[in-house]
């Protein structure tokens, strides 16, 4: 009788989003997306309140779907994962609301609607940076670990501005929100290139 054990059966699907959420590409297209978000806010300040929608609501669409494979690194803990997991279904849900203009359609008054995209856009990226950065802390092998926590706290003090700071014009929230997107994104990028230096030591 041989000893030998059968290899355990591997879901496929796990095993390629596991693969995917490794890959140090996805980290760069999540990065270069938010820098081209954050670029395309600041190169158009006159803004309204539906382009602005639009602009934030597909950058957390994006944000939230990369969160989601990223929850399928190997190197997060449990906690971590599911915290990616958690905060990627919230951020789609933001997302698909200010997509839908929920905001312009229902907000009777210009300020009411500004309070309110105020009030989507700061928990989106709260629940964005806590999990970035709970998810680098709990996980001490995560390549790339630095920059995640940087990217995660700078995610939890845009959330903090936008929600405390009364922001009193749409300009203002035009360049907080671009200028936010356009550090996230480059904080994004460095940790995409640490990844694919530690992928190739690998």
């Amino acid at each position: 009788m041989s000893n030998t054990r059968a290899p355990q059966d591997v879901d496929p699907l796990q095993e390629s989003m596991g693969a995917l959420a490794r890959s140090w590409t996805l980290v760069l297209l999540s990065g270069l997306i938010s820098v081209g978000f954050g670029i395309m806010l600041l190169a158009w300040p006159k803004s309204t309140l539906t382009v602005i929608a639009l602009v934030l609501g597909l950058w957390l669409l994006a944000a939230g779907l990369f969160q989601v494979v990223g929850g399928f690194v190997p190197d997060l803990s449990g906690g971590a994962r599911a915290m990616y997991f958690f905060s990627g279904v919230i951020s789609l849900v933001i997302g698909i609301l200010l997509v839908k203009n929920i905001v312009s359609d229902q907000a009777g008054s210009t300020a009411k609607a500004l309070s309110l995209l105020s009030i989507l856009i700061g928990a989106g990226w709260l629940v964005n940076g806590i999990a970035r950065l709970v998810g680098a802390i709990a996980s001490p092998k995560l390549p790339g670990r630095g920059w995640s926590i940087a990217s995660g706290v700078l995610g939890i003090i845009a959330a903090i501005i936008v929600l405390a700071w009364p922001l009193s014009s749409l300009a203002v929230l035009v360049w907080v929100s671009g200028i936010m997107l356009l550090v996230i994104g480059v904080f994004e990028v460095g940790g995409a290139v640490v990844l694919r230096s530690a992928s190739k030591k690998a």
